[in-house]
């Protein structure tokens, strides 16, 4: 066996693919006989430990016994700096930490010729095996010790069924080597080479296609230019696993028109150094002129014709605020974007390129490409798609990559559902709006004890996977979180399954996952007293519980962390039946099981209306508004609440009182850039304050003569605005109908009672009934107090004259006009 694993190695160079060899036992045993293979074999490698190399680790002992340069020493936050490189052979030490991240970013920094070995402990500890990267995870009071070792064990019993891995038990002898896993004839498939390139041989002098290592990258590369110099404005989107050269054929792109003209190009990124490779592959291009690097996020080019160019990094948010005038722009790694900023770049810039990963350590993509591709069909009549497959470091048929994401279920997909199965769904009708109760069945799904998968097997044969457990269920329940959120990366399948605190309820049609729901346990501290004075003070801020430290660190209400509760953390529904309540319906039961153990169930968001009409129909009331902006999105966090317990309901109202107390204000400051749809909804919703605080004779004396005409709007607008906050003038219903004039007719902005659930809002008698621009118009000037610009607008009206005009209606509607 050993022979046949040096002719492994051998081939691996030869055809440019990768190899992975699993060794348990004994740790100093496994080391010895590691090192000596590699020198045998004359590989370079790096050793990673997820322990670190640290003193306080006992890094320097183990380096000076293991005689390693510093330069073969990686860390886990080592490996992280390391994304878009190559690496050597890597040996990972899972004796310490196992961190499923760290394995997910190794898949793709390994280069052709070379291979991973896995250090794992004897199978006798496997059941009983303690995770530092659990302590990361879990949320207090949990620690590693209450962690289970579920996402280890799996990935093993997953590695132990793929073809060509080498597996061993190392001893003080060397490596007994089992069969190799998954054999079904030779280690090593036939492969097809990989094509490599060495930026020292590019030439400019061929065409601008020689640039590329492929023909995918060829087919990239032209569409980009051919749309800039076409000066066209249709959309490129370009997709592709982490490895495929997307970025770099971005920067060959970029180079390409540079040396041919002067172009001021963008690339856009939620962070900095995700741009590198563009960069980079700018200047490795440059052969021709001359290029300056202004700074990190510049560089500036002037060809042998003397005109000038432009390579720049800005942030999605000052993209928009500043908008400048671009000859491209190449939006990196879209799916990290919201949607809603994703239609704003495509609305305000052309030609632009929306490049993402589709399957990677940190996430997938496949949200963006339904969610924006649908966005395209419906706005866009002409776009391209593009899609790089083959690798640029490795062989394409090399299966490193492919084992790695099936361990890890990076590659997990939602379950297809046909034509034929949609039909069953929908009563035999083409399509419809709603659900047929009895095909649609709901659950909470368990972790099963997954201890005794591996360790029944002996040692020197294979670790196999129990019959009783079931991972096409777990591969499609990951595949709708993958589908729906980009960030959910391996560590969120080991929080799932190793971590106590998580409970889901999935929603299932035909023996296929169509929902998922994932809750997280919050609160109901042991000791809660002391603890609340603590994390009020900032002298404690115990792992996890996001909406309870919230609400006592922002909002002073210290009596939540007593009450104990579930967070909704990811709720997904699949793309073919969505708008059908399956999600409400997840909903629904997760209430019913928290009746009897939990106080009340919440959820943390970023604030856009359509999820806050979302939560609102479900019964969920607002219970906190983060002030700051997320730097990214520039959206604002929303945290809602329903309560299962009377404490609950009594702490509920109180947040409320305070929120309708505090929002008014936030409204005109901090809270000001809020979209208005999202402050309709508040408005109509939060408790009004009271009347003896507003409703004063000065008040209702400025209301009328306003109305009536006999003052301006700037001299009685704080008047205005404390009115329209009063019990006495919050609108009812929303009527449709346009205001005569006006550019903008109903329909575009209509808020149907869905958007505030059966009962409607709860609003007291008397109010009145106004139009949806005349709403748009009170929130927009009066409540926010945009500028007369911005309210015109919004609202589509020809003028101020025509605003001040409604308003002054409006207000002679209301009970003191």
């Amino acid at each position: 066996m050993t022979n046949q694993f040096f002719e492994t190695i051998r081939l691996t160079r030869q055809d440019n693919t990768r190899f992975l060899v699993v060794v348990e036992g004994n740790r100093a045993c496994s080391v010895r006989a590691v090192r000596r293979l590699l020198d045998e074999t004359k590989l370079e490698y790096q050793w990673v430990s997820g322990r670190g190399w640290e003193p306080d680790n006992g890094g320097d002992e183990r380096w000076h016994e293991m005689q390693l340069t510093r330069s073969q020493r990686l860390g886990a936050a080592d490996i992280k700096q390391l994304l878009g490189s190559e690496t050597a052979t890597l040996v990972y030490d899972l004796y310490d930490e196992f961190d499923p991240d760290v394995l997910g970013i190794i898949s793709g920094l390994i280069s052709g010729g070379r291979g991973l070995f896995l250090l794992v402990p004897p199978r006798r500890q496997w059941g009983e095996l303690k995770n530092r990267c659990h302590q990361r995870i879990a949320s207090y009071p949990y620690t590693s010790e209450q962690g289970r070792p579920n996402t280890f064990l799996r990935m093993l019993a997953r590695l132990s069924v793929k073809s060509g891995i080498f597996w061993g038990h190392a001893t003080e002898k060397g490596i007994d080597w089992a069969e190799i896993a998954g054999n079904s004839g030779s280690a090593n498939p036939e492969v097809t080479p990989g094509i490599l390139c060495d930026s020292s041989e590019l030439d400019v002098s061929r065409p601008f296609s020689q640039f590329a290592i492929n023909r995918e990258q060829d087919t990239v590369v032209k569409t980009v230019v051919n749309q800039v110099v076409a000066k066209k404005r249709d959309p490129v989107i370009l997709t592709a696993n982490r490895g495929r050269g997307k970025s770099y054929a971005m920067g060959i792109a970029a180079s390409l028109l540079c040396q041919g003209g002067a172009y001021r190009i963008v690339v856009c990124s939620s962070r900095p150094a995700s741009v590198a490779t563009v960069f980079n592959s700018f200047i490795c291009c440059a052969k021709t002129g001359r290029y300056q690097r202004k700074s990190e996020t510049e560089l500036r080019h002037i060809n042998s014709d003397g005109q000038k160019s432009s390579l720049e990094y800005w942030s999605p948010d000052r993209l928009l605020n500043e908008r400048p005038t671009l000859d491209l722009l190449i939006v990196d790694e879209a799916a990290t974007l919201p949607v809603f900023i994703l239609k704003q770049l495509l609305d305000g810039f052309y030609p632009v390129v929306f490049s993402t990963t589709v399957h990677g350590y940190e996430g997938a993509g496949k949200g963006f490409a339904i969610n924006f591709k649908k966005h395209l069909f419906e706005t866009c009549a002409h776009w391209h798609e593009l899609t790089l497959s083959t690798p640029v470091r490795w062989a394409a048929n090399d299966t490193l990559e492919s084992i790695l994401f099936d361990a890890l279920l990076l590659d997990a997909e939602a379950a297809e559902i046909t034509p034929d199965k949609l039909r069953l769904v929908n009563n035999g009708e083409e399509k419809t709006g709603s659900i047929i109760s009895d095909k649609i069945s709901y659950r909470e799904w368990r972790v099963p004890d997954m201890a005794g998968i591996c360790t029944s097997t002996p040692a020197g044969s294979l670790p196999k996977m129990s019959a009783a457990w079931d991972d096409n269920e777990l591969r499609q329940i990951f595949g709708l979180l993958i589908q729906a959120h980009y960030q959910t990366r391996p560590l969120d399948l080991m929080r799932l399954l190793d971590i106590p605190g998580q409970r889901l309820v999935i929603a299932t049609f035909c023996g296929m996952v169509v929902g998922v729901l994932w809750a997280v346990e919050e609160g109901g501290y042991q000791g809660a007293d002391q603890l609340e004075e603590q994390i009020w003070s900032g002298k404690r801020r115990p792992a996890g519980h996001l909406v309870p430290h919230s609400l006592v660190c922002h909002e002073g209400f210290r009596s939540v962390v007593s009450l104990s509760s579930l967070r909704i953390t990811r709720i997904v529904v699949h793309p073919a039946l969505q708008g059908r309540g399956i999600g409400s319906a997840m909903v629904d039961r997760l209430h019913d099981l928290a009746k009897c153990d939990y106080d009340y169930l919440s959820t943390s968001y970023a604030l856009t209306s359509d999820v806050l009409s979302f939560w609102h129909k479900n019964r969920f009331q607002l219970l906190r508004i983060g002030v700051q902006p997320d730097n990214i999105s520039g959206l604002h966090s929303c945290m809602m609440g329903m309560t299962t317990s009377k404490r609950a309901t009594d702490l509920f109202q109180r947040v409320s009182r305070k929120l309708g107390w505090q929002l008014p204000l936030n409204l005109l400051t901090g809270l000001a850039n809020l979209e208005p749809a999202v402050v309709i909804h508040f408005f109509l919703t939060l408790p009004a304050r009271p009347l003896e605080e507003v409703v004063k004779p000065e008040v209702i004396s400025d209301v009328r003569a306003f109305a009536f005409g006999n003052r301006s709007y700037e001299t009685c607008q704080q008047s205005l605005w404390l009115y329209s906050w009063s019990n006495l003038f919050r609108p009812v219903a929303v009527k449709s109908g346009e205001v005569k004039g006006g550019k903008i007719k109903s329909g575009k902005n209509d808020m149907n009672d869905d958007a505030f659930g059966q009962n409607g809002p709860a609003i007291k008698p008397g109010a009145i009934e106004l139009s949806m621009i005349q709403l748009n118009l009170l929130v927009a000037r009066v409540v926010m107090g945009r500028p007369w610009a911005r309210v015109v607008e919004l609202t589509g009206l020809d003028g101020k004259k025509q605003c001040v005009n409604i308003l002054r209606d409006l207000f002679k509607k209301s009970p003191t006009g």
